[in-house]
């Protein structure tokens, strides 16, 4: 038995452990959170790098000036790293339909298989398993158009808002 269960069942939310690779209502939520922190190491260093960039002294006159924290986020902060967060939504955009194939293959079995079946994983079984390449090349073909078109939006949006976008 994991610590979560442990600790559900000590305080008496659960009667019985759950399995929650096994249990289909589970799997997404454990996919969600495990992305989630993966995900979240590599966006601290990106936007930490962006905020290192903002003058300090930018947030000493506007103390002087009375301005609130709050004041300080919305005028200076949001301002400063605004080309850091376009870039970042623009490439986010792009890997809207990549689900992490390498961690839903290695947790996916006969019993969430239903729940967790993605584009990358059918790919994967239709073209590896079966055979069938013409037909998972055509799907992943699909999968790339739908995350140009992502793209292209996204940038459009980006100068349509008056920042820069990518290209």
């Amino acid at each position: 038995m994991g610590f979560i269960n442990a600790l559900l069942c000590k305080v008496g939310i659960l009667d019985k452990p759950i399995d929650f690779l096994t249990e289909s209502k589970c799997w997404r939520s454990v996919w969600y959170i495990m992305n989630r922190w993966k995900e979240t190491g590599w966006g601290t260093i990106i936007f930490l790098a962006a905020l290192a960039g903002v003058d300090v002294e930018q947030y000493e006159a506007a103390i002087v000036d009375g301005a609130t924290r709050f004041q300080q986020l919305i005028y200076i902060t949001l301002p400063a790293i605004m080309g850091t967060v376009v870039t970042m939504f623009i490439l986010r955009m792009g890997s809207v339909l990549d689900t992490g194939f390498e961690q839903i293959i290695l947790m996916q079995n006969d019993l969430n298989r239903i729940t967790s079946e993605t584009f990358d994983t059918y790919v994967y079984q239709i073209g590896r398993v079966q055979g069938n390449y013409g037909y998972s090349t055509a799907v992943s073909l699909f999968k790339s158009v739908i995350s140009i078109i992502c793209i292209q939006t996204a940038n459009r949006l980006a100068k349509k808002a008056g920042q820069d976008g990518l290209f």
